[in-house]
């Protein structure tokens, strides 16, 4: 529990670039909002990019083993995914909006294929004015953030039900498989 809402960012220094997408949208959507700080997890010069933020609205937190990072990520109310639209990142996966998803939380993120395909508890920004919109109805509105939670909540489940649907097929079809070759004696014994 915390007051104020909380946007959150976590990474290493391979994503100082892709914050830049972002930054100038979050520095006018915070001012807007004083209640409203901003959470850097993992590199301390992303913390420095944000550095005209009053005090009282930024936080930095070192990076942890990955076993303690859920609860890091729980201190987040918004998920910010920004990424450099250049062909490395469109490979990339969607795990950042998996992560957000299992723990309920909405996000802003960049429209890159593996986050338009997740399609469920956030909302895509591509110009530093739709971050700030975004952030600002993300800020203002409790319900649309539940409602996002929820959706990305679902979406994780899915996924990983498709996933076990996945290995239960692949263990079946071993089984049939196998089955098939092997002689029907050494079947019986």
């Amino acid at each position: 529990a915390h007051e104020g809402i909380v946007l959150g960012w976590a990474g290493t220094v391979t994503h100082r670039i892709d914050v830049q997408e972002m930054r100038s949208g979050v520095l006018r959507a915070l001012a807007q909002r004083p209640q409203a700080r901003l959470v850097i997890i993992g590199d301390p010069g992303v913390y420095e990019v944000f550095k005209e933020l009053p005090a009282s609205q930024r936080l930095y937190r070192p990076g942890v083993p990955f076993e303690h990072y859920p609860q890091l990520l729980a201190e987040f109310d918004i998920l910010l995914a920004p990424l450099e639209n250049n062909r490395f990142n469109h490979a990339k996966s969607d795990l950042k909006l998996l992560e957000a998803g299992v723990r309920g939380i909405p996000w802003v993120a960049s429209p890159l294929p593996a986050y338009r395909d997740w399609g469920a508890g956030g909302l895509l920004a591509a110009t530093p004015e739709e971050w700030e919109r975004h952030l600002l109805r993300l800020i203002d509105d409790g319900d649309l953030r539940r409602r996002l939670g929820a959706e990305g909540r679902a979406q994780a489940e899915m996924r990983e039900i498709e996933n076990l649907v996945g290995l239960w097929q692949a263990v079946i079809e071993e089984a049939i498989a196998t089955s098939e070759t092997t002689p029907v004696s050494a079947q019986s014994g």
